[in-house]
């Protein structure tokens, strides 16, 4: 929180003009600078609930290969979810995965957390609850955290905030 009340986010840093972006301890005094951008803000939203939807099943077709980050619409899979929609309450399933690893969500125009919706191991069909953010076209992205293979992801809509 910025001496404003508002939030901010950790953009960048720069070192005076050094060849490296480790910081060490420097021989002798040396200035380093963050920058911070203003995070985005949602404002208050109103929450309407939507009977449990399947907005996404790869089952149906190929599973998320390690790696990847796919774009989901809101706005497909018929769940009721309008234009409007500045964020979703889902349910978020990693099925059949061939090796150990995370899913992340988040709105694409944002950077992606550090923080994963779902974990899980080879062959473990996990499951989680989740508010996720969307961008200006009622998407987001699915990033795959896993060094190799694929997992299958399922998510349902029950609500969405706008």
């Amino acid at each position: 929180m910025g001496p404003d009340g508002r939030t901010y986010l950790f953009a960048s840093w720069s070192d005076a003009g050094a060849a490296s972006h480790t910081i060490v301890t420097p021989p002798s005094p040396a200035t380093y600078t963050a920058t911070f951008d203003l995070a985005p803000t949602l404002g208050p939203l109103e929450f309407f609930t939507v009977p449990p939807c399947r907005l996404l099943d790869t089952r149906t077709s190929a599973a998320y290969a390690a790696g990847s980050t796919q774009t989901v619409s809101a706005l497909g899979g018929g769940c009721g979810v309008p234009a409007t929609a500045r964020a979703l309450a889902l349910n978020v399933t990693a099925v059949g995965s061939t090796t150990s690893g995370h899913l992340r969500l988040q709105a694409a125009d944002l950077p992606l957390p550090n923080t994963s919706t779902v974990n899980f191991a080879a062959g473990q069909t996990r499951a989680n609850n989740a508010v996720v953010r969307l961008d200006s076209s009622a998407s987001f992205i699915v990033y795959v955290g896993m060094a190799t293979g694929s997992v299958h992801v399922v998510v349902d809509v029950v609500g969405y905030f706008q």
